[in-house]
């Protein structure tokens, strides 16, 4: 697990990274919040989501090092995730991971079709 812990992490603050860049992008080519409606939402929605990242990454964080100092051997993972308290802290990190991603590719699927039509 503590592979794809350290993935996530990384590809969340890639995420945050490619985010700002489009941000960016959007503003230096006179793409702003006024001017659609369309774009109005495209910020709020992709700023909600930011937010959504920012805030489940501290947790995750958390998660990924305290797994790390306890999970040095097969027995003490074994050990880690027979606790029930442990378990659901990482299912309820797995969904809440998962979630956002699905809403993510639905989004940029939703903007890009809209956009192209």
């Amino acid at each position: 697990y503590q592979k794809q812990l350290k993935y996530t992490i990384w590809l969340s603050l890639l995420f945050m990274a490619m985010q700002s860049f489009a941000w960016w992008w959007l503003f230096s080519h006179n793409i702003g919040l006024g001017t659609s409606t369309t774009t109005g939402y495209l910020y709020l929605i992709s700023f909600v989501h930011l937010a959504h990242v920012v805030a489940g990454l501290p947790f995750l964080i958390l998660f990924y090092h305290a797994a790390k100092k306890r999970m040095v051997d097969p027995v003490t993972v074994l050990v880690y995730f027979s606790d029930p308290e442990k378990r659901l802290k990482l299912r309820l990190l797995t969904i809440y991971w998962h979630f956002l991603d699905a809403l993510w590719i639905y989004l940029v699927l939703f903007f890009g079709i809209n956009y192209l039509v």
